[in-house]
Formats: C-alpha cells, structure tokens, sequence
C-alpha cells in the first residue's frame, strides 16, 4: 500500500511539472499581449534570403511585432513582406524605412524599422515606400573571392 502511494504521488509530481513545461514554453513563445494583431503595413523586398514567418519586427531594438506572412509578387518577382505590429496606436510615420536585418554575424533575420519625421501616420494595411533588402554573406564573400582571383592577372601592356 505505502509502495503504490509513492509510485501516485512520483507519477502526479512529473505530470504536473510537465504541465508547468508546456505553460512555460507556450508562454514564452507568444509572449504576454503579443498574440493578437494591432496594426499591419507591408514592404516589397529585392531580397529576404534567410526571412521567416514570425521573425521579429523592431523599432530601435525593441520588438514592436511580427513577419505574418511572405509573398512572391508575380508582376515585379519581388517578395511582399507583411508585417504586424502589436500596437494600434503605434503612429509610424508614411516615410518610415523598413530593412532586413541579422542578429550578430550569422544570428537570424528580423525587420528593422527606422521611422520617418513626416507628420502623417502610415494607415493600417498601409505600404512602407522604403525598404532595404537583405545582405547575403554568401554573395559578399562571392564577390570577394571573384575579386581577388581577377587581380593576379597579368595585365598585357603591348
């Protein structure tokens, strides 16, 4: 009797502290007040290599919101970034500049938002005008690598 006591009590303390794991990671993940869409605007990009869904959107290295979706615009084959802010009041002016960013030197992406000094506010579902689009450190050391073999040539000068 005191042996299967033991084994109830062993197997509801691990229950719960699975429960409390789960609460945990799902808490820490959508974050407190962030779940639910205040405000949205989107840019069109050149370039979003290594860009996701649900990658972060900061303004002055506070997270203000989220990547919701990325589209390809068959017209330009440019891709559409559509971004959510968690607050609705959030007053970003119409000239804002939005680029792709990484986080350290091979961290992941996230948007970066430099707002703009015109007076008017961008309207919900409204298009950021300027974008910078992403740097690929493949194409960099590419170039870098292409530069270099170019310049041991010899130089015919007759």
């Amino acid at each position: 009797m005191n042996k299967r006591w033991i084994d109830l009590s062993l197997g509801l303390f691990f229950l719960l502290a699975l429960v409390s794991l789960l609460f945990l990671a799902f808490w820490a993940t959508s974050g407190p007040g962030q779940s639910e869409t205040k405000y949205s605007a989107y840019g069109n990009f050149d370039d979003v290599s290594g860009l996701k869904e649900r990658s972060p959107v900061r303004i002055a290295g506070v997270r203000v919101g989220e990547v919701t979706r990325i589209l390809l615009l068959p017209d330009s084959f440019k891709a559409q970034v559509i971004l959510s802010f968690y607050k609705a009041d959030l007053g970003l002016p119409k000239d804002s500049v939005a680029s792709i960013m990484t986080e350290g030197l091979l961290g992941s992406k996230y948007v970066n938002v430099e707002p703009g000094f015109e007076e008017a506010a961008l309207e919900d579902g409204g298009r950021l005008l300027h974008t910078h689009s992403a740097i690929v450190l493949e194409n960099i050391l590419g170039l870098l690598l292409s530069g270099m073999g170019g310049s041991n040539e010899k130089k015919n000068t007759d």
